[in-house]
């Protein structure tokens, strides 16, 4: 979750924030970030329950954090930033490595213990790319199979259970994976033919599929599938993000289309009613990323300009009721954006010219400008 899902590699634009390294990459958790260095060093900041930045002793309660290095990672090419307080790395040999938190087995190391130093998820050798969820985290290896391991109580991980699986497992019956996006409780992938997949809660028509499915074994009582189904209506994907019962694909020719929750906006297309199947946004593209979020969602078009819809959390009135649109509108305050990310109630954007800014609540310095001050306009990280 939280970053912005492009067409071709996964990696940002490549630039300075400090003078030193340039970031090629930026990835958000829910009230965390992440930053990936073209040198392989990774630094994060924000709300440090059990991991991200730390694990507090003796289960301290969450702390913000300005800024600061990852131990023990200085050859990553990718980063993926959880909501529940962990992450990972990919490294350039094919392995990942994850640190935080691990109660459901999200770390990938085969136990539930959580650790502040990132420890390499077993037997994945050959990823070549990753994405984090709320709980649980995915792979496509190699050759263009798929694996996930964590958090199962809805089926996100797509190997036919609701069985939490704290070693990376095969996703069932899906090949030739080229995009992953691990939601809150739902996972979607986009394969080599254009066809898009999802698994997981269907929760307001998350799936995408227009079906009304069961609840799994042992879920909540919401409506899922434990492996995946096609998402209707879609052969053209060339990326896909999905988030908290939503998701929106890119497609081949450069249009978005979203399905899942509508309230808040979120889907972009005028209301706040849900869709079961996708449905086009109209008047947004050429789009080069697509990020679904947290009850909004944003979007990079071909000229660097980005576009945001649904609730906009650093927008709030006097009554505590936030700003938000269901149509696309500009972001203003940003040069050319190559990519985004974000958490619950915060939002950061890569610059094309390399700058990292973020904007929204600021409560755990999710902002990564030092301070827990709110800022409802794009503020710059002060990197370590």
């Amino acid at each position: 979750m939280g970053c912005g899902t492009a067409v071709g590699d996964p990696d940002g634009g490549v630039g300075a924030l400090d003078g030193g390294a340039g970031v090629v990459q930026i990835s958000g958790g829910a009230s965390s970030t992440c930053a990936l260095r073209a040198n392989g060093t990774v630094f994060c900041w924000g709300g440090g329950i059990d991991g991200v930045v730390d694990i507090p002793d003796g289960g301290t309660p969450m702390q913000p954090h300005p800024p600061a290095l990852v131990d023990g990672v200085l050859d990553a090419v990718e980063i993926a930033t959880g909501a529940g307080a962990f992450a990972c790395a990919r490294r350039a040999t094919g392995s990942v490595v994850c640190w935080g938190r691990n109660v459901e087995g999200q770390l990938g190391d085969g136990s539930s213990v959580s650790r502040a130093a990132p420890a390499p998820v077993t037997g994945l050798v050959d990823a070549i790319r990753i994405s984090a969820g709320a709980s649980h985290a995915c792979a496509i290896r190699a050759g263009g199979m798929l694996v996930c391991w964590g958090s199962n109580y809805s089926g996100q991980l797509g190997d036919g259970t609701t069985t939490n699986q704290p070693l990376p497992v095969a996703v069932s019956a899906l090949t030739e994976v080229v995009d992953v996006s691990a939601g809150e409780f739902d996972t979607c992938a986009v394969d080599a033919h254009g066809a898009a997949w999802c698994w997981g809660r269907n929760y307001a028509g998350a799936l995408g599929d227009g079906v009304t499915h069961a609840p799994c074994p042992g879920a909540s009582g919401d409506p899922c599938s434990a492996t995946p189904v096609r998402v209707a209506g879609i052969d053209d994907a060339v990326a896909i993000s999905a988030d908290l019962n939503a998701a929106c694909v890119v497609r081949r020719a450069g249009s978005v289309a979203c399905w899942g929750w509508g309230d808040g906006g979120q889907l972009g297309l005028g209301d706040e009613l849900d869709r079961t199947v996708p449905t086009t946004i109209a008047g947004l593209g050429p789009v080069t990323r697509v990020r679904s979020g947290y009850l909004s969602a944003d979007a990079v078009l071909a000229s660097g300009d980005l576009m945001v819809w649904g609730i906009r959390w650093s927008e709030i009135d006097d009554a505590g009721t936030p700003a938000r649109s269901t149509v696309p509108i500009p972001m203003t305050g940003l040069g050319p954006v190559r990519q985004t990310a974000g958490g619950w109630y915060h939002v950061c954007a890569l610059e094309v010219g390399g700058r990292v800014l973020c904007w929204g609540t600021n409560e755990w310095m999710q902002l990564g400008d030092g301070t827990t001050t709110a800022h409802a306009a794009p503020t710059p990280v002060i990197a370590p």
